[in-house]
């Protein structure tokens, strides 16, 4: 009998236990997260595909003003690896009033992803580590917040240049009356002349830039270019920047930066359609102009696209340079030095 009572007893308190387990809720049953890295050289995406069940939501990371709602979020651990960038992409969240809170709700729910932008600054591979964070709600309720950690393998990125005792940086080639011969034009035509990557001196006006390269017989180092130009901005950083290569930039040529995307509108009377390869092409605003010269002369419209000319606006015999073939300092380097030997041996035969 005793035996009996106890196995009953033993049963009844599993099937309440059974019971009581049943009824908890946990905000990982509710959401689930993948996390994934996105990787383009040195720019990183930390990207969180989120998949709630039916009759639940998160709370969006901006959330309206004066909102107790505790904001969903992706951090990340503090390292000199990377710069991270404050806030994260979301989708547009949807917005509705709770009378019972009597503040506005603003949340995601089913299917959507959630990015956040990182900068890497490593030349080694590392891992980054972080959190997801959230709360999830129903239309009665809130579960307790929840953070899933993540832990993703992110490649060293940019390119490994080892400096050669066979390449010396180029030698100050500025001598007072070519200092002075650029700021007698910088005076006249101050609005014309920009500081580009790294402070250096730039046109964004190619005839400009042609009237300047004539008056110091420098060749002219043509930049087909993009403000949104990811590539462009990689050729910059990793490329233009190394030893070798930025003084020759700095002092030896005159650089023109032809932003294609730029959506300045042009003056009427300069607007206008061309024809091109076939297909009539309106040119409506600046980055237009540039987009169709480039096409025009150079059977192209990728960027970045470097053409080095004579000062007379003559293509040199070096080629173009792109980021697929010249984005190795070294070739770049052999590239630019070609076009200022060919420049040199013009120069000296006028």
């Amino acid at each position: 009998m005793n035996k009996f009572f106890t196995l009953l007893l033993f049963a009844f308190f599993n099937i309440a236990s059974g019971i009581t387990f049943s009824q908890i809720e946990l905000p990982e049953d509710k959401v689930k997260a993948t996390i994934s890295l996105k990787q383009e050289d040195c720019s990183l995406e930390v990207v969180v595909d989120v998949d709630i069940v039916d009759g639940w939501h998160i709370n969006s990371h901006v959330l309206p003003e004066g909102s107790f709602s505790i904001p969903t979020n992706i951090t990340v651990d503090k390292s000199n690896n990377y710069k991270s960038r404050d806030g994260i992409i979301e989708p547009k969240p949807i917005l509705e009033f709770d009378e019972m809170a009597d503040e506005m709700m603003s949340y995601h729910h089913h299917k959507f992803t959630l990015k956040k932008k990182i900068t890497s600054k490593a030349r080694k591979d590392y891992v980054l580590k972080g959190v997801f964070s959230f709360q999830t709600c129903n239309e009665a309720k809130c579960l307790p917040p929840y953070e899933q950690p993540f832990e993703l393998k992110v490649k060293a990125c940019g390119p490994v240049m080892e400096l050669r005792d066979d390449i010396e940086p180029a030698a100050e080639t500025n001598g007072p009356d070519d200092n002075l011969a650029f700021q007698e034009f910088a005076n006249e035509k101050r609005k014309e002349i920009y500081l580009g990557p790294h402070n250096l001196r730039s046109f964004r006006d190619y005839d400009k830039a042609l009237e300047y390269a004539q008056k110091t017989k420098k060749p002219l180092f043509v930049d087909f270019t993009g403000w949104a130009c990811v590539n462009c901005r990689k050729m910059e950083q990793s490329v233009w920047r190394k030893p070798g290569i930025i003084e020759r930039l700095k002092n030896d040529v005159v650089i023109v930066s032809l932003y294609v995307d730029d959506k300045t509108e042009l003056p009427l009377d300069e607007q206008t359609t061309v024809n091109l390869y076939g297909r009539k092409i309106d040119v409506r605003t600046i980055g237009n102009k540039w987009s169709a010269k480039q096409m025009r002369d150079h059977k192209t419209n990728t960027q970045p696209y470097y053409i080095m000319q004579s000062s007379d606006g003559v293509d040199l015999n070096n080629g173009a340079a792109d980021y697929q073939n010249h984005s190795n300092p070294y070739k770049f380097k052999d590239w630019l030095e070609a076009g200022l030997n060919e420049n040199k041996k013009l120069v000296s035969n006028e």
